[in-house]
């Protein structure tokens, strides 16, 4: 699914751990605030930590359970129907987060709510 030299084509139908997902090409993107990253497309679910160096306190190495805003993000799909979460209505999104020797997260690939994310 997130494969940077073999992305799927957008408008793939696919399932990703049982769940039906239309696949977005790796678009990238990024987090418009600190966006929860999660194990499934739910509020309930587990999150997922995420470590990133800090610039802006010195470099350190800190451990989040979100991916921060500005954060670069490829998108692999997102759900068939929109869910309200709140007073938002939008899809949930299977992400991969850009990451490197100094910022990860503990999962591949996982969920994030829509709202957060700069969709174009």
């Amino acid at each position: 699914f997130w494969n940077l030299k073999n992305a799927l084509p957008k408008d793939t139908k696919r399932t990703f751990d049982k769940i039906e997902i239309n696949t977005l090409g790796l678009e990238k993107t990024k987090a418009n605030s600190n966006v929860k990253f999660r194990t499934k497309p739910n509020t309930k679910s587990k999150t997922i930590k995420c470590s990133i160096q800090d610039h802006q306190a010195g470099q350190s190495q800190n451990e989040y359970d979100y991916i921060p805003k500005g954060r670069e993000i490829f998108l692999i799909g997102r759900t068939n129907e929109k869910e309200k979460v709140e007073k938002w209505e939008n899809y949930w999104y299977l992400v991969s987060m850009s990451s490197n020797s100094y910022n990860a997260c503990y999962a591949d690939a996982g969920w994030v709510y829509g709202e957060f994310l700069e969709i174009k």
